[in-house]
């Protein structure tokens, strides 16, 4: 890194070759301006001007979840291989009660046969206490400190959530997204502006910027993300329509948590408002409204056949004694 007087990076020295690629390094570099290189990194101190892995605290934990795996393994191996033991009653060699065996002697054992011991002696199954529960709390729990540092949560590590229920699931990934949304507005002031500036000077040397537009300083620009999936749509789906008819927030935020534009969602809505309208629909229940309730049809009310004079567009009344007078 080239550094001017007040610690700011002036160019950066790209090698041509990795020193790991090449046979004979010759340590031969290209010098780029510093406004053309995109590097990014979390200083966590003053006059840091290179990054460190987030992953440097937990790479010796997962040497050791490594290494107890394999221990694991070979424990189960050796349990596997080991069909028996022999036993004595504590027989003492030197009287000649009891045979002598080699260290870690192999005795045939015939298949559907019976096996005979000597006096004293006593065949059973090898057992060994197996600490699989242990083991699978072990690597748990290493797994969550691998993904610490970058606030990850153990079911996306190792992409099984069969340990957790609904509730602690949903809550172990808002920690998560809190800091992707963190580090994607790093993202933005540090590298997408940067990228942005570039791009308008070059179309500005080749007369591309349409005449007229302010300068690029009073620009507004918005950078589009995914959004994430749902846990539950139907609260969020609430909780999203309680902010709007409340007034604290914006169709604009609201569209930008999911990933999609709030420019498209209005044109394509006008689209279809217009389209149902031209098919003869009602647009307000095509477009997610509830219908509107009906009011109640009023009974007919007979005619009297005494009266000569009614006719069908009359309306009358029933008063408190049953009797039918004319609106």
């Amino acid at each position: 890194l080239e550094i001017d007087q007040y610690g700011n990076v002036t160019a950066y020295h790209v090698l041509k070759e990795h020193p790991g690629d090449a046979v004979t390094w010759t340590m031969e570099y290209d010098t780029v301006p510093s406004r053309f290189m995109l590097h990014w990194f979390r200083a966590y101190r003053p006059g840091q001007e290179r990054g460190v892995s987030a992953f440097a605290s937990t790479l010796e934990t997962c040497a050791v979840t490594r290494r107890y795996t394999k221990a694991t393994l070979a424990k189960q191996e050796i349990n596997a291989n080991i069909t028996g033991v022999i036993e004595t009653d504590n027989v003492m060699a030197e009287t000649g009660d009891a045979p002598t065996f080699e260290t870690m002697e192999e005795i045939d054992i015939p298949r559907r046969g019976l096996m005979t011991m000597p006096a004293g002696m006593t065949a059973k199954p090898f057992s060994s206490a197996e600490n699989t529960a242990d083991y699978k709390q072990f690597v748990a729990s290493n797994h969550a400190t691998v993904g610490r540092p970058i606030h990850l949560p153990r079911n996306l590590i190792t992409g099984d959530s069969s340990d957790f229920n609904f509730a602690s699931g949903r809550m172990d990934h808002l920690p998560y997204q809190s800091v992707v949304w963190i580090d994607r507005e790093r993202a933005r002031n540090r590298l997408l502006d940067k990228i942005h500036r570039v791009f308008y000077a070059a179309a500005k040397d080749a007369n591309l910027v349409p005449a007229g537009l302010p300068p690029l300083r009073d620009w507004t620009m918005e950078w589009q993300w995914d959004g994430f999936p749902s846990i539950d749509q139907v609260k969020d789906t609430t909780a999203q329509e309680n902010r709007l008819r409340l007034g604290l927030t914006t169709l604009a935020e609201e569209c930008a948590a999911e990933g999609r534009d709030w420019r498209d969602v209005v044109r394509q809505r006008a689209i279809e408002r217009k389209y149902l309208i031209e098919n003869g629909l009602d647009p307000d229940m095509g477009m997610g409204k509830p219908a509107p309730a009906m009011a109640p049809k009023p009974a007919a009310n007979p005619v009297p056949e005494d009266d000569d004079e009614a006719s069908e567009d009359d309306t009358t009344l029933e008063n408190a004694n049953g009797r039918y007078a004319r609106v």
